[in-house]
């Protein structure tokens, strides 16, 4: 048998590392998503929010390809800002806000910053028992983005007296000790604020959209800060009229993985729509970024055990709706997009 090369025998085994763990087939998607929604995904427990015939939203849940089930919450006046995270012990925590006043939401998924009142909510999905977090609730403040990770939770909280500047946290909920301030993004002039949380360790990534100066167009950042000091930005864009929108961390095979979607007409964003993934313990330089395909507009992104999730809107342009709205046309779909080396 003639040796294999070394440097063939490398690219196969970066190119099987970044495969991840042999999975079965992916779940079938879902058509007909009335609105954009965040998705939460663990273990292949998929978890999104459904218009109710109210006009509330109720959280949902889908095992595999199986059916899809409410989950025993009461509803709220617009999609959940939903994170699924394992416990301890084994079990899944589904975390997630709700507000006295709800946030306003004009195109794409809430601006959850602008809600009033919101608190951090965990459901059992064990038990189906939900409980309000009483210590990472503040009374001159709001949380929002939530995620969960054995025993510790991140979030988001703009304060009542300067709702214009939020900040990130990160709490072990078992501890007398405050919750953790992490590094944040840039502040710059008017509104700053993170683009979805997701908390792995001691680790915290977050998209972040803030405007640098009254010259600048709006930025977008894809950060990863690490709890007891570091920080780091994975991946950057600018926006105008049109944006390349950076967010919806995950972390799998000690990697980030997130999306660089359009906000906007898909002709302005030519070959910077895609996914990507980095190593997250050094610069982006250094960290190996990896970059696949990705349909034009995606609205919400997760991975999970080798799969990649995304909420699409299929016209690419209005967020789920024809125009005039008639039809919904969101599809949650699970792929698995070959990676590459970002040239």
């Amino acid at each position: 048998m003639r040796p294999v090369p070394l440097v063939s025998l490398c690219v196969a085994l970066l190119a099987a590392a970044l495969a991840g763990p042999a999975v079965a087939a992916p779940p079938s998607p879902i058509p007909g998503v009335a609105k954009p929604t965040p998705i939460a995904v663990w273990q292949g427990r998929q978890v999104w929010s459904v218009p109710n015939a109210t006009g509330g939203y109720q959280l949902v849940q889908r095992i595999g390809s199986g059916p899809i089930t409410a989950l025993p919450v009461a509803p709220r006046g617009v999609p959940f800002d939903v994170d699924l995270g394992p416990t301890s012990s084994g079990g899944v925590y589904a975390v997630y806000s709700r507000c006295a006043t709800e946030p306003r939401w004009e195109e794409g998924v809430p601006s959850y910053e602008t809600g009033k009142g919101c608190d951090v909510y965990r459901l059992d999905l064990t038990t189906g028992s939900e409980v309000r977090f009483t210590k990472v609730n503040a009374t001159d403040g709001s949380e929002y983005w939530p995620t969960y990770w054995k025993g510790s939770i991140g979030f988001a909280r703009a304060y009542d007296s300067k709702p214009a500047q939020p900040y990130v946290y990160v709490k072990d909920v078992a501890s007398s000790k405050p919750s953790v301030r992490m590094t944040g993004g840039g502040r710059g002039i008017g509104q700053s604020t993170p683009l979805d949380l997701e908390l792995y360790g001691s680790r915290l990534a977050f998209g972040w959209m803030y405007l640098p100066t009254e010259a600048d167009r709006v930025k977008y950042e894809l950060r990863v800060d690490t709890v007891g000091g570091g920080d780091i930005v994975l991946d950057s864009s600018y926006g105008g009229l049109t944006s390349i929108v950076l967010g919806w961390p995950s972390f799998e095979n000690g990697r980030v993985w997130w999306v660089r979607s359009c906000l906007g007409d898909p002709g302005g964003c030519p070959a910077q729509v895609r996914f990507q993934q980095s190593r997250y313990s050094s610069p982006p330089a250094i960290s190996s970024p990896f970059v696949a395909d990705s349909p034009p507009y995606v609205l919400s992104h997760e991975r999970d055990s080798g799969v990649t999730y995304a909420l699409t809107d299929v016209n690419s342009l209005y967020a789920c709706q024809t125009d005039p709205a008639t039809t919904p046309q969101c599809t949650l779909q699970a792929l698995t997009p070959s990676f590459s080396v970002l040239e």
